[in-house]
């Protein structure tokens, strides 16, 4: 696979998985996707893993998948080092809208997941797990969380791919930068 093609992989199609219905995530927007990148005697191969289970917004560690449990397993055959370059993920962009009462009035409650790395989860996974390239990718797949001003709603222009390892997040870029990465 080209270099574009990995990154089409991670910033597209993954993200548009993402958005798609499975068999546990009914709704679509609810579930993660993810895989992971290794080297092969002809360059590099994603190789995206089966869809994680239905997730709960607003919870934390609301969704998860394990980026090692190959969709394709003979995909795997073609690896020439079984320690990943890189793994990948997204943050799903499903919300869950709730009506209440709070102090007499009545408010709507948006519940979303959390679209960058989380210091809980994705963080200590990061430092759990050795890559070659010495950082994982999360992509925030979904619509804005208050409090930032990312703007996940614009096709793909809003939406970030992360870059973190154990001790943080050490870069981002909007999706469009990052896919078109070394292009002219």
């Amino acid at each position: 696979m080209s270099n574009a093609t990995i990154r089409r992989e991670i910033g597209i199609d993954a993200v548009n998985r993402t958005k798609q219905k499975t068999t546990d995530d009914k709704k679509g927007k609810f579930h993660e996707e993810g895989g992971a990148v290794y080297d092969t005697k002809d360059g590099q191969i994603a190789v995206p893993a089966k869809p994680g289970p239905v997730g709960e917004p607003g919870k934390s560690g609301g969704a998860g998948i394990n980026v090692f449990d190959a969709a394709d397993p003979s995909l795997m055959e073609q690896v020439t080092d079984t320690t990943p370059l890189t793994t990948y993920h997204t943050h799903p962009g499903g919300t869950e809208e709730s009506v209440r009462m709070v102090g007499g009035q009545t408010a709507i409650i948006v519940k979303s997941f959390e679209q960058t790395p989380s210091n809980g989860i994705d963080i200590p996974n990061a430092a759990n797990r050795s890559t070659r390239l010495g950082y994982n990718i999360v992509v925030g797949a979904g619509s804005k969380m208050k409090g930032t001003t990312i703007n996940n709603k614009s096709s793909n222009g809003g939406q970030r791919v992360y870059f973190c390892n154990g001790t943080g997040v050490i870069g981002s870029m909007a999706i469009d930068g990052f896919v078109k990465a070394g292009r002219r």
